[in-house]
């Protein structure tokens, strides 16, 4: 952003970027908006347009029938209220409101959502991120991450909250970078702007199901293609089943710094348009054959009390939903029209209780695990069912060449993924 920004100042004078923006933050700013909006999108908008103005603009406004209760700016800053949404995008405006600009990228979260687990979200996300140089970074920023957990489960004492606010004041102590201080503006903004969601898991109240705040991969079809992965990324920085505890500093000080070429990605050669028009139903046959036969195996460990295939049945499941939302629904969204979009939206709304499912099935142990595996397998069922109409409406809505596209990009994902 800031090298094109230099090319055309450059090229066409000063005064010319400033005839935007304000007299303090002159110019454009590059805006991303995902989260709780009706689409996902990134923008061009002049310095000094409203975060409301953005979020209509970029995002289409909030989803039907709710209404916007936070926006995270990045992981960084304060939580904004709604009541700060007509704040200008400058520097200056936003750090008057408390909280900052950034790099301009907002998440946005509706009435569904329990600021608590915004917060324990991002504090777990800057709590894994942190690199243990400064010890209270690390240790007190995990331990506000656990707090935070179980202040959403509605497991919380006063004694815990007198430790919350303890570790929120001293996180930040000798730190070298700003990391740590954005726990402490984070975690703090939700203690005083949301107090009635804390009262309300203090006194017992429901709980809270984990908010994602992972890095965005790409955005696709107007929706987020979240970075999932890093949920399983330890405190270590190891993708381990357990962290060792140690910091990463200390583990990976002496190690030289490595660079790996990008994966080019793989293209259709000479496909004819009946392999093209085949090929896609072909692949997810294979992912939903191997989904099967993984539910089997893990049904026969359950009298063994052996996690081995159930450990790969959930690492497949959420892989497969993963592939599912990232190339099959957006291809459905932009070539199948109105039916398209349905099914597209009643698929992702069915995955979100699969997913729920994979989360119990990943608590339970003997004969609980051998309910919730068969729960799991009939919502797997219907999951197929919906791909396989969804590739038929899309057969009949796509050109051969699009087919090409949607072989091409499933293809890759099994290549990558080794799923589909």
């Amino acid at each position: 952003e800031t090298l094109a920004n230099v090319a055309l100042i450059v090229a066409n004078g000063p005064d010319w970027f400033r005839q935007v923006g304000t007299e303090q933050s002159p110019g454009t700013i590059v805006c991303t908006i995902t989260g709780a909006t009706r689409r996902h999108g990134v923008g061009e908008v002049a310095m000094g347009t409203t975060l409301r103005e953005v979020i209509a603009s970029i995002g289409w406004g909030p989803r039907a029938g709710h209404t916007i209760t936070a926006v995270l700016s990045g992981t960084a800053n304060a939580i904004i209220p709604p009541d700060l949404l007509d704040t200008p995008l400058t520097h200056a405006a936003m750090a008057a409101a408390g909280t900052g600009l950034g790099s301009a990228g907002f998440i946005v979260f509706d009435d569904e959502t329990d600021p608590v687990s915004i917060a324990q979200g991002v504090s777990r996300f800057l709590a894994v991120e942190s690199c243990g140089q400064c010890e209270p970074c690390k240790r007190d920023g995990i331990a506000i991450s656990e707090l935070l957990g179980r202040l959403t489960r509605s497991a919380f004492t006063e004694r815990n909250m007198t430790d919350l606010q303890r570790r929120i004041e001293t996180v930040s102590i000798g730190a070298r970078c700003n990391l740590a201080r954005q726990q402490a503006d984070v975690v703090g903004s939700l203690l005083q702007l949301f107090d009635g969601a804390v009262s309300a898991h203090l006194a017992g109240g429901p709980t809270s199901e984990p908010v994602p705040i992972v890095p965005l991969a790409e955005i696709v079809g107007g929706r987020a293609v979240l970075d999932l992965e890093q949920l399983k990324k330890q405190p270590d920085w190891s993708y381990h089943a357990a962290d060792s505890g140690t910091s990463p500093a200390a583990l990976l000080g002496n190690t030289p710094v490595r660079i790996t070429a990008m994966v080019t990605p793989v293209r259709r050669q000479d496909w004819s348009a009946e392999v093209a028009d085949e090929h896609p139903l072909e692949i997810l046959d294979e992912a939903h054959d191997l989904l099967d036969q993984l539910l089997l195996e893990a049904f026969d460990e359950v009298a063994d009390d052996d996690r081995t295939a159930v450990t790969r049945l959930i690492h497949f499941v959420r892989l497969h939903i993963d592939v599912t939302r990232r190339i099959l629904y957006p291809m459905a969204r932009r070539h199948g029209g109105e039916a398209g979009e349905a099914v597209a939206d009643l698929a992702e709304q069915h995955e979100s209780s699969t997913l729920a499912l994979v989360d119990r099935v990943e608590r339970s142990h003997g004969d609980p695990l051998a309910g919730a595996l068969s729960d799991l397998s009939t919502s797997l069922r219907t999951h197929a069912e919906q791909d396989d109409e969804l590739i038929e409406l899309l057969r009949d809505s796509m050109d051969p060449d699009q087919r090409g596209e949607l072989a091409d990009a499933l293809a890759e994902a099994r290549t990558t993924s080794t799923i589909l």
